[in-house]
């Protein structure tokens, strides 16, 4: 709480952090075929399953001071799946 004027004042961040699919052991074992990769590969722009590793630079972002000035908003890394979604014919 900070206090400016003598009038206490309540700052609150809210963030939401939001994933594409992602590389992992699990989703590799069930997408076991290049068919079944290819089916879930169509629907995101980038062509490819995020990295651990970027997800990880993400949330390292949001708890960094250059992201001080964010706040009430979601934070896509997904490959461009939210805003593109499509189904091929």
């Amino acid at each position: 709480m900070s206090c400016r004027g003598g009038v206490a004042q309540r700052i609150l961040i809210r963030l939401e952090f939001r994933s594409g699919p992602l590389r992992t052991e699990l989703l590799m074992k069930f997408l076991n075929t290049e068919e079944k990769k290819q089916r879930r590969l169509v629907h995101i722009p980038m062509g490819r399953f995020g990295e651990a590793r970027e997800m990880a630079q993400a949330a390292l972002f949001l708890a960094s001071d250059e992201s001080s000035y964010m706040t009430g908003t979601e934070f896509l890394v997904d490959g461009g799946i939210t805003s593109a979604y499509v189904t091929p014919e």
